[in-house]
């Protein structure tokens, strides 16, 4: 095998395409955190500023994290972009 082949998981034959399939969908007690990013470090940790946190069934909670350290561990998806319209 060489570098990058897997014998579990062989590559795609030449002349198929691969199937794209976007991110999986979040867990059902999943919380999405929206904010300005200020920093991080090469452990995805991060630190976030004006930070909105949206519970598992989607309501904001009141009021606004005005900073926000947030351990690169517990981050499943990165979304860049501007503020949410809405």
């Amino acid at each position: 095998m060489g570098w990058g082949s897997c014998a579990t998981n062989p590559p795609a034959p030449a002349g198929r395409p691969a199937v794209l399939q976007g991110p999986p969908p979040p867990p059902p007690d999943a919380q999405e955190l929206v904010g300005t990013l200020r920093g991080f470090d090469a452990f995805v940790n991060m630190v976030l500023d004006d930070v909105e946190e949206t519970g598992p069934d989607g309501v904001p909670s009141p009021g606004r994290i005005p900073s926000l350290l947030l351990n690169g561990n517990n981050i499943a998806v990165l979304v860049p972009g501007g503020k949410p319209s809405g």
